[in-house]
Parts: structure tokens; sequence; C-alpha cells
């Protein structure tokens, strides 16, 4: 018998493969070797299915985040390229047609979405950067809040609008899209004290 946690993570693996309208419920079910049936002995109706198993996405991300926060703990700047280096990784796997769909079909999940991202980028994200300028590795006159807004909150429009990812590889794009951005609001002294890359 599948574990509601196998089920959570095939179910999102293909929602976010194949698009959560697109992949049907008897498709699951097939997928899985059970009933519709069984399925609808959890989950109450597909909406739910697709709000759970992408809340245990995100979940699974913010996990993961975690780690690496603690792996580079006392490191803001390379903390926030790892961040974005994931959410490139997590964006990449999506088939563009997916988040379209949330936003389109399944308004609470993606509003979940929506959630999620101004939690890392003003909960997370903004504290790193506030945390590298009081170290004096970015320039004390840059508005952490415009560059938040500018650069690191729309980055999943960003790249599926202009099908980024069928041009360019995700290194490409975290360089393009983030490093070199950072690069840009650090003070002089720290770039010639460290050779920013990873």
């Amino acid at each position: 018998m599948i574990t509601k946690e196998e089920f959570l993570k095939l179910s999102i693996t293909n929602f976010t493969r194949f698009g959560s309208r697109n992949f049907t419920m008897d498709q699951l079910a097939a997928e899985l070797g059970i009933s519709k049936r069984t399925i609808y002995q959890h989950f109450a109706n597909k909406q739910e299915l697709v709000l759970t198993s992408f809340q245990y996405l995100l979940n699974t991300i913010k996990r993961e985040m975690t780690c690496i926060e603690q792996k580079q703990k006392g490191n803001p700047l390379p903390c926030i390229i790892y961040f974005y280096k994931l959410g490139l990784e997590k964006l990449q796997s999506f088939n563009p047609s997916f988040l379209h769909g949330l936003r389109k079909y399944y308004p609470e999940a993606y509003l979940k979405f929506e959630d999620f991202k101004n939690d890392v980028v003003y909960g997370k994200v903004y504290h790193f950067l506030k945390t590298a300028q009081e170290l004096k590795q970015l320039r004390k006159d840059i508005d952490l809040g415009l560059v938040c807004k500018l650069y690191l909150l729309r980055m999943d429009e960003i790249v599926f609008t202009g099908n980024l990812f069928e041009d360019y590889s995700k290194e490409v794009l975290l360089e393009h899209l983030i490093t070199n951005n950072l690069r840009g609001l650090m003070t002089p002294e720290y770039v010639e004290k460290y050779n920013f890359s990873l």
C-alpha cells in the first residue's frame, strides 16, 4: 500500500509535469494502480488533492531551504544564490502551463504559491540582504525592498513569460538573474576580497 507522502509526491510530480488541469484523476489512479474511488476516500475532489499535494511540494522546498540556511550560516549572499538555484531547479521541472492552471482553475493553491514567494523574499531573502548590508558586503545606498520587488519576487514570471528554460540553462539564468545583480550591489571591498562565484 502506498503511503500518503508517496501519494502526494507522485500527484504533484504529475501535476507539475503535465499541468494540474490536464492530468486527470483517472490517469493518477491508473499510475498508482488504484481505483479513483480509493483516491476520493482521502480527498473530496481534485481541487483538494491539487491544494494538498502543492502544499506538500512547498513544505519540501521549505525544508530544503532550511538545510541551505544551516549550511551557509553567516554567509547571507551565497545563501540567497543557493535559494534561487533551488527555485530555478524546481521551476525548470514545471510544465509552463502548471502555474497558469493553478492561477486559473485552483486559485486557492495559487494563493499558497504567492504567499510562499512573499515569505521567501520578504521573510528570508530581505533579511539576508539586510545582514549583508550590515556586514558591509552590500552598499548602504541600496533600497533592499526595491531590489526584492525588481529582481527577486517575480522570477517565475520572467522565466516562463520568455520561455527562457528553452534557450538557457538554469546555471546561465541564475548567473544573469541573481548573481550578476547581487554583484552589482556589493561593496568594492567585498568584491575585491572574495571571488564571488559559486
